[in-house]
């Protein structure tokens, strides 16, 4: 006895993804997203540009769990892409700084890490002004998913960031809209995430937008 069509071609379950741009190559759609603040300091990560966001309450050295829900499923791999806008505080003393970012599949029990431990590039700052170096910096960083990971409807890619300085206070931005913080400048100790050009009275934007780049698997 022949077996009917269905059984032969089971249906698929249709649904598709809007990616920001493609890599041909391994069939890869990349979609960006972008973490914010919400609700007096809970985390939220939105897919456009339009939502405004506290532009900084990360200061200090304590590990953020930053988490993304799925709501369809979905196949991971490939090479992950964060970029992080980190800052200091006044520049009172000598010090070095970085961000270390980890990431995890949560299946609302258990984490399983995705590729390794990442530190981005450190900066340093000097007190002399002449020696400033980098009161402001775009950490980049890249993860590896060397294999393809599923995430089921409603399972969770949680990204954890943690700052490390040798001295003097820092913190990372998170501003979809990516507005300056009009109050950090270097005299106010408070985070600068902006350049303040004192001949002028004139504060020059820069990047509080941070942004991820997900590599979805894509059946094409």
């Amino acid at each position: 006895m022949s077996l009917p069509f269905a059984t032969l071609f089971p249906s698929r379950q249709e649904y598709g993804i809007n990616v920001d741009f493609f890599d041909y190559s391994r069939n890869i759609g990349y979609v960006a997203f972008y973490p914010s603040k919400v609700n007096n300091g809970s985390w939220a990560v939105v897919s456009n540009t339009n939502f405004g966001s506290e532009i900084v309450r990360t200061e200090g050295t304590a590990e953020h769990t930053i988490d993304l829900t799925f709501n369809k499923p979905v196949d991971i791999g490939g090479d992950i892409f964060l970029s992080i806008p980190i800052g200091i505080l006044a520049n009172n003393s000598d010090f070095v700084y970085n961000i270390t970012a980890k990431i995890y599949h949560y299946d609302g029990s258990t984490e399983t890490q995705i590729g390794a431990t990442t530190t981005g590039e450190s900066y340093s700052m000097d007190t002399d002004p002449a020696l400033q170096g980098c009161p402001y910096c775009i950490s980049s960083i890249k993860i590896t998913s060397a294999s393809v990971v599923h995430f089921k409807s409603g399972e969770i890619f949680r990204v954890k960031l943690q700052m490390a300085t040798t001295g003097g206070a820092v913190a990372f931005a998170h501003d979809p809209l990516n507005r300056s913080d009009f109050a950090a400048t270097p005299s106010d100790n408070k985070v600068i995430f902006n350049i303040h050009n004192t001949a002028t009275d004139r504060v020059t934007e820069i990047v509080t937008r941070q942004t991820w780049l997900i590599p979805f698997r894509l059946d094409i």
